[in-house]
């Protein structure tokens, strides 16, 4: 009895407490959606990911050191091993071993250069994996061209789409992966002196151990598991991109000092972290499905780690002061008892504000997903959809990632997906990546579109196009060429994301169309991407009228590209030397049209396209087609081929007509 109570009493034991109490009350707040087969199986595939780099990233704290390459490390992995998928043409066997054969090497030799700036160089870990962190990112741009790699054997998929007696093969293997660390750190010489190395390195290289060597060989124990990270991700993704797993880096540390390990080294267990990433799971699935905010949800799980961080840190400064074992164990006990009394009511409370959304009346339900929220386009896109659900008497929820990540996409396209949903409307990071999350929709029944952005056109029922793609191309192109006023300009393009479908098919035609219009046009270098960031697409386009002095224009390809470029020839004072022109709303473009740093930008109305997607996923829930040439209200005339809705023509916005535009 009293082992069991200091087992319940450690701070593996409490939060393990704290997990069966969060999982008991998503539990009651919403036993039709959260306590069910889908939404458990859905949590099992997406909890490996993360679980997996989670103890990645444990096992280096515990050394004292941090690893700020471990996503850097997974996406490079996961690029090699999708390049040996791609293009070996062995059986489907030997391809997919060699792949993975290849992809864990790869994982091995960045944690062996981890470990060699910190144990032989001495580099700080913290600098030492920033540095390695960007050339791993450098290594995978220059494998994928900022691309992202697919064409894998559907032998593959199964890894992280299928179940083994009903328990989905990356759960499988992430608990192997917990049981094999647990045994290494917990049963094995090699364990003990990692723990010593952490809990003071000078004292143990004293005593006889070889802290170098155990340094390199945590670093590349965590670049390995880096690699089964992304073995399991590329396969759920169907492809392999350099910025699959980026927006884990903060998670992973969050769920190792939530699991208790101790952030300056020495202390932590693999079931803590395993635990912490299981909570972490259970927080976003159970928020999401009873009716939080995705800004909320995010602010909570921020909460979560400042909150045990301070705990933390309480606990061990009373235990520095205090004078007796009992005193330690109240003191811990009922920090930690104050901890899970705050967690049980915050999630009443969460409760409480879900109660509106679970009771309501059954009503059709769409969700629309954008590549991002909090740009301006998409925030556009937002209020025509919404404004359609008001019109149409439906229930429109618009939800996307903060940032422009497919991985983070398909996390969402899931949890969603356990609520019930009667359509989804997304528009992809990666098609390719949502690729299998679409596929289970339509096994679900659920109506699949996709608009802004094309997605796979198998699964698709209809995919709503802002325009004609070619007529848009050859829209930009002319405009380049009239403000530039020649045609035998050189010019750059700065283009949002290299994945993005609809983007890259604008380039494309528009590229294609050049060659035959206007032979002379000269492109200075490829495509630069700014992942839909103003900051990235401003510091590219200056980089580009430096290294190439005669530039005379820029396309900005994607709203925020041409605002950013417009900036930088502002800046640099050279409105009358470099021309911009692109793909922008017209609020956001009226500052620089009327400075003349951006000539002129083309593009359609966001609201209407919002509101044309819903008005679309409505009719074929309701199990009918939008016609050529119908009018929709608010929108206008639209063409219809075949699963293809086509707005409109593009409007061209100027410094003498912006005014009559408040998008």
């Amino acid at each position: 009895m009293k082992k069991l109570k200091e087992i319940a009493l450690s701070k593996e034991g409490l939060l393990f407490i704290v997990f069966i109490l969060m999982f008991t009350i998503f539990s009651i707040i919403s036993p039709n959606k959260f306590f069910t087969y889908l939404n458990l199986e859905s949590m099992a595939f997406q909890l490996p990911e993360l679980g997996i780099l989670s103890i990645a990233m444990m096992v280096v704290i515990l050394t004292g050191g941090i690893n700020l390459s471990v996503t850097s490390a997974c996406a490079l992995s996961g690029i090699v091993g999708g390049y040996f998928l791609g293009n070996l043409n062995y059986s489907p066997e030997l391809t997919i071993t060699l792949s993975i054969l290849m992809a864990l090497l790869t994982g091995g030799i960045c944690g062996y250069i981890n470990g060699f700036f910190v144990s032989k160089i001495g580099v700080t870990p913290m600098l030492a994996t920033l540095g390695t962190m960007t050339l791993f990112e450098g290594v995978g741009l220059n494998f994928t061209k900022g691309g992202a790699l697919g064409n894998f054997p559907l032998e593959y998929m199964a890894l992280g789409n299928d179940v083994f007696l009903k328990i989905p093969i990356p759960f499988i293997i992430f608990i192997l992966v917990a049981i094999i660390s647990t045994y290494f750190l917990e049963k094995t010489k090699f364990g003990l002196e990692v723990y010593m190395t952490g809990d003071n390195q000078k004292a143990t290289y004293y005593s006889g151990v070889n802290t170098k060597a155990i340094l390199n060989y945590i670093y590349i124990f965590s670049g390995i598991l880096s690699a089964i990270a992304s073995i399991i991700m590329i396969s759920r993704y169907n492809s392999a991109k350099v910025d699959y797993g980026a927006s884990y880096l903060l998670l992973t540390i969050t769920a190792a000092v939530l699991g208790g390990t101790n952030i300056t080294g020495g202390y932590g267990k693999v079931f803590g972290t395993v635990t912490a990433t299981m909570i972490l799971q259970i927080l976003t699935s159970g928020l999401t499905i009873i009716g939080i905010d995705r800004f909320l949800v995010d602010f909570i799980l921020g909460m979560v780690l400042l909150s045990t961080i301070l705990i933390q840190y309480f606990i061990s400064n009373r235990q520095e002061t205090d004078k007796t074992k009992i005193t330690k164990k109240s003191t811990e006990g009922k920090v930690m008892k104050k901890s899970i009394i705050t967690m049980v009511i915050g999630a009443f409370l969460f409760g409480g504000l879900s109660k509106g959304v679970i009771a309501a009346e059954k009503k059709i339900r769409i969700v629309v997903m954008p590549k991002l929220m909090g740009i301006p386009y998409f925030n556009a896109a937002q209020k025509g959809a919404e404004m359609a659900g008001k019109d149409l008497g439906i229930e429109v929820s618009y939800v996307g990632p903060t940032t422009a990540d497919a991985a983070l996409q398909v996390k969402m396209l899931e949890d969603i997906l356990v609520q019930g949903v009667d359509a989804i409307a997304v528009a992809p990071n990666d098609p390719s990546a949502l690729t299998p999350v679409l596929m289970k929709a339509k096994k679900m029944g659920v109506k699949v579109l996709d608009w802004d952005t094309a997605a796979d056109p198998r699964i698709v029922d209809a995919s709503i196009k802002q325009i004609d793609d070619k007529e848009y191309a050859i829209a930009l192109w002319d405009s380049l060429v009239k403000v530039m006023g020649k045609e035998d300009g050189n010019y750059a393009i700065v283009t949002g994301g290299l994945s993005a479908a609809n983007l890259n098919t604008w380039i494309d035609l528009g590229l294609e169309y050049s060659k035959k219009r206007y032979p002379n046009l000269k492109l200075v270098t490829d495509k630069v991407p700014s992942d839909e960031m103003q900051q990235l697409a401003y510091q590219k386009s200056l980089e580009l009228m430096t290294a190439y002095p005669n530039l005379d224009g820029i396309i900005g390809v994607g709203t925020i590209s041409p605002i950013g470029a417009a900036q930088a020839v502002k800046e640099k004072g050279m409105q009358d030397k470099v021309a911009v022109v692109g793909v922008a709303l017209p609020m956001d473009s009226k500052p620089y049209l009327n400075d003349g740093a951006l000539k002129e930008a083309i593009l359609w109305d966001p609201v209407k396209l919002g509101y044309l997607t819903v008005f679309a996923a409505n009719e074929l829930v309701n199990g009918r087609k939008l016609t050529n040439d119908q009018d929709i209200p608010k929108v206008g005339k639209i063409k219809s081929e075949g699963k293809n809705v086509i707005m409109g023509k593009p409007t061209t916005f100027t410094k003498e007509n912006v005014e009559n535009y408040d998008f």
